[in-house]
């Protein structure tokens, strides 16, 4: 997942995630379901139905590229929405990781403090980067691989003339 802050109204704390969503770029529409997003779970649950029947044999490219884009920009568009419903950053790491990835400005931060703090964080997403391009990978070569015995399974059958 993302980088996590915490987002308070009204005494009530929810979770803002910052940056490429892992989770949203594996489970896709799931992520909205469980976040109680309603809206986006509909919209990403229609753009794999969509992209399901684009094509039963190449399903994987249309769906992946969908995921990752998904992945891109549900975060932003998550939080931004808590944001605009009146949550406001509840501790100083979440207003220097909206500050830092342009959400909001504050001018009251510690620059250098906040840096220091996304240094730590670009550390832990670059180890979350690689698990993902290792299990889209992953994904790709079981693919081919099933694709390649199934052929072989076909080529193997004897259909009489």
């Amino acid at each position: 997942m993302a980088i996590k802050i915490q987002l308070l109204r009204n005494g009530m704390l929810k979770e803002g995630y910052v940056g490429f969503s892992y989770t949203t770029a594996i489970f896709s529409f799931w992520v909205p379901l469980f976040r109680g997003d309603w809206q986006y779970f509909l919209l990403f649950l229609l753009g794999h139905i969509l992209t399901t029947s684009i094509s039963v044999y190449t399903v994987w490219i249309p769906n992946t590229l969908l995921t990752i884009y998904f992945g891109y920009i549900y975060n932003r568009i998550y939080t931004t929405n808590l944001l605009n419903q009146g949550y406001k950053p509840s501790d100083t790491f979440a207003k220097c990781m909206l500050n830092l990835n342009g959400y909001m400005l504050y001018d009251d931060l510690n620059i250098n403090e906040c840096m220091t703090q996304q240094s730590l964080v670009n550390s832990e997403e670059k180890n979350k980067m690689i698990m993902f391009i290792i299990y889209k990978f992953a994904w790709i070569i079981l693919l081919v691989l099933g694709l390649g015995v199934l052929f072989l399974a076909l080529l193997a059958i004897d259909v009489p003339y």
